[in-house]
């Protein structure tokens, strides 16, 4: 029997980027936590992993038939668009920049952005994203999008205004129902929201570039004996002024913490600005602060809150401690 076409066959498709968790290996392992099974009271414990091998979904950016023939036109596009052109054009640049920034040296502008849209793919492209954001927001979205084309066209429009009003609310609840009753509304918005930001000229990616690196940046370094710093398979948090923990909230209000290996960790303050973006410098300068032991801990605490299931880690340290926690010795 012949072999299936390779587009026919399952592709796995990482939805942390290898290049990203690469930074946590210890030699040739890294260790996780799958904590959804310690918050069910199951006695699991760290284990020895590997990039390869987790933050894995089978064909998660395939654009499948159910995805073409809709509003988002996706029909333009390969099967394997996203995962193959879209999501490694970031990838590839992501490991020289993080080498510049634990180097401690000022990012050239153009890095700056990429490291930008980087962290703002990560998020999009993560399932966190379409379970937690799309899906919880969806019909809030549609509502507001729909509100939004009538003003615009529909009340400027003449022929739409010369049909009977009871005929435009038809038309317009049909509309609100067809997108309401998409199964696969969240994933074709996640799919199109990654093509549409992709590309370093994308207009789309504005409004978070004059929010994230207009903000003062700073590398902060974990104490030489320790403790380090984890992640999860949906990296990164925001922190509010009052305390609340955000997946992505980039306001004047808040912080964003991305870890960014076991020894470093970006934070993006919203509290303090430097305009680089808006007065347009050469170069992002980033200032070096040294995190105490509290201070790490307290990252590790917070990513807890924004994942799917798993902490990622260079040693057993702290995923052990929240493994023992929850399943005490009896």
């Amino acid at each position: 029997m012949d072999s299936p076409p390779p587009s026919s066959k399952p592709k796995r498709h990482h939805y942390v980027p290898r290049c990203y968790l690469n930074n946590f290996l210890s030699k040739d392992h890294l260790y996780i936590l799958d904590i959804r099974k310690v918050q069910e009271g199951l006695k699991e414990r760290p284990k020895e992993s590997h990039p390869n091998k987790i933050c894995i979904d089978e064909n998660f950016y395939s654009i499948k038939s159910e995805h073409r023939g809709t509003n988002f036109q996706l029909d333009q596009y390969d099967e394997l668009f996203v995962e193959s052109t879209v999501l490694h054009e970031l990838e590839n640049r992501y490991t020289q920049i993080f080498m510049a920034l634990t180097r401690s040296e000022p990012l050239k502008m153009a890095d700056a952005i990429y490291l930008c849209d980087f962290i703002i793919q990560m998020k999009i492209r993560n399932p966190f994203w379409l379970t937690e954001v799309i899906s919880k927001n969806k019909d809030k979205w549609i509502d507001d999008s729909i509100a939004q084309i009538i003003k615009e066209k529909g009340n400027d429009n003449p022929h739409f205004k010369r049909l009977p009003e009871e005929f435009r609310q038809f038309v317009i609840e049909s509309v609100r129902a067809d997108q309401k009753g998409n199964k696969t509304f969240a994933k074709q918005m996640q799919l199109f929201g990654l093509i549409q930001r992709s590309g370093f000229d994308n207009e789309r990616n504005e409004k978070y570039r004059n929010a994230i690196i207009n903000c003062k940046w700073q590398l902060l370094k974990t104490p030489l004996g320790g403790p380090l710093l984890i992640t999860s398979d949906n990296p990164g948090f925001a922190k509010s002024l009052i305390g609340l923990i955000h997946n992505s909230y980039f306001k004047d209000d808040s912080a964003f913490y991305f870890p960014l290996s076991p020894h470093y960790c970006l934070l993006i303050n919203g509290f303090e600005k430097d305009n680089a973006y808006t007065i347009k410098v050469a170069e992002k300068r980033i200032d070096l602060g040294m995190l105490t032991s509290e201070q790490v801990i307290q990252i590790n605490d917070h990513t807890i809150q924004r994942i799917n299931r798993l902490l990622i880690a260079q040693d057993t340290w702290y995923i052990k401690q929240i493994s023992d926690l929850n399943n005490p010795k009896k």
